[in-house]
């Protein structure tokens, strides 16, 4: 994939709008497969948007049970070669992921979330405030119960969407 400045190239056999994590990962992934015509259009900066500006997380807890599929297997055969790949530190961890409960609401929507995940597959569960704490000392005494996923994890948004 060459790249040029998006004002010389007006025409391409894949345009793809937007220079976020999604765009670049699909032009990655084109050019991987031997696509060589690639416009990725981005008004700014790639990787000047949302994708970089968030707090990185590689999560299947929680998602839409249409998008755990791809997910999962992000979470299984990707990410945990992304760095190696791509020749630069993603800065990947796969630490866990803690959706933490206040209120019984609260609750009710972690363990609606819980139960449509793991009848889809994913490791999963709703422990209590006090194995909460176990995993993160400094939770509040408030949060009384948690959803837990110990595959999800984080990366650096903005060295994954540069790289």
């Amino acid at each position: 994939m060459e790249k040029r400045a998006a004002a010389e190239k007006r025409a391409a056999a894949v345009i793809i709008i937007g220079g976020g994590i999604m765009a670049c990962a699909t032009a990655y992934n084109l050019a991987k497969r031997g696509q060589r015509d690639i416009l990725v259009l981005e008004k700014k900066e790639i990787g000047n948007g949302g994708s970089c500006r968030n707090a990185g997380g590689v999560r299947q807890s929680a998602r839409d049970v249409r998008e755990l599929p791809l997910a999962m297997y992000a979470v299984a055969n990707i990410w945990p070669a992304l760095s190696e790949e791509l020749d630069i530190d993603v800065e990947y961890e796969q630490q866990g992921n803690l959706r933490l409960g206040k209120t019984e609401a609260h609750l009710g929507i972690l363990t609606d979330h819980t139960k449509k995940s793991t009848s889809a597959g994913l490791d999963v569960k709703m422990i209590t405030g006090e194995e909460a704490r176990e995993i993160c000392p400094y939770i509040s005494e408030e949060v009384i119960g948690a959803s837990w996923c110990p595959t999800d994890g984080h990366a650096n948004p903005l060295k994954t969407t540069l790289g």
